[in-house]
């Protein structure tokens, strides 16, 4: 079974021993295999295993992320970019979320409760 080491450059080391038998007296001659694990690969398999439990739960995050990007790309005609060039590009979407974030709130708050918090 292998035995854990401490970190080196926040991975851990596994340390297993391949060889012929072991014996006290013959440990110099055992050659060792080392394997790293990322420090944080417990997280990782936490969530596969949350998810192995829940198959529905990632459709149900798919489905709630898709929507805004859904929406966003229908106002801008579901077409490419008007723009060129990545700094262009960036604010071009920029402009469309700031234009869906500022109608979210007109339908959530409501347009003259908007303007009063804009105005203070």
């Amino acid at each position: 079974m292998p035995a854990l080491s401490p970190q080196v450059d926040g991975v851990k080391i596994e340390h297993a021993r391949v060889g012929v038998r072991l014996r006290e007296a013959a440990f110099d001659q055992v050659r060792e295999r080392r394997i790293k694990r990322w420090e944080h690969e417990h997280v990782v398999e936490a969530a596969q295993m949350r998810l192995d439990q829940n198959p529905q739960a990632m459709r149900v995050r798919r489905e709630t992320a898709e929507h805004p990007f859904a929406t966003l790309k229908m106002r801008m005609g579901a077409t490419h970019f008007l723009m060129k060039r990545l700094p262009n590009v960036a604010t071009e979407m920029a402009l469309n979320v700031l234009a869906y974030n500022l109608t979210r709130v007109m339908n959530i708050v409501g347009i003259k409760p908007l303007l009063v918090a804009i105005r203070a």
